[in-house]
């Protein structure tokens, strides 16, 4: 099914803006109902395009919330920019993402670097001493 919604995009240069996006998605696995909490076991993880993503889907809207993400070395990543369809915003999707990320690249005994502003504030306002030993800005 093809469509197209509007969504903010956190960029990586600190402003946001709306764009339109369109997608057509086809999914074989878990969508993310909305009438449930979002979790992590939501978040799906496409190393070959660099990018974790939830499907979402409600009644009469469909959407998916990602986070991007480059290496700048093999042991050092960038998390570039958090994308929230309009519709889903303000549901703590993003922190989910967010989380997620961060715990998995932490895991992995990866470097981040949160380019993304919302990730920045993410970072900010959860002070965990595992993130903060693997957080560089440079």
């Amino acid at each position: 099914m093809s469509m197209t919604r509007s969504i903010l995009l956190i960029s990586s240069w600190g402003k946001s803006f709306s764009k339109s996006h369109t997608a057509c998605h086809h999914f074989k696995t878990h969508i993310a109902k909305m009438s449930t909490t979002v979790t992590n076991k939501d978040v799906i993880h496409d190393s070959s395009i660099r990018e974790f993503y939830i499907p979402l889907k409600e009644e009469g809207f469909e959407g998916k919330a990602y986070l991007q993400y480059s290496f700048i070395k093999p042991d050092y990543v960038d998390l570039e920019h958090t994308v929230v369809p309009e519709h889903f915003q303000g549901r703590g999707i993003a922190k989910v993402l967010a989380k997620t990320v961060f715990d998995h690249f932490v895991d992995e005994q990866k470097y981040i670097r949160p380019t993304c502003t919302y990730l920045q504030k993410f970072y900010n306002d959860n002070p965990i001493p595992r993130y903060a030993e693997k957080v560089k800005w440079n």
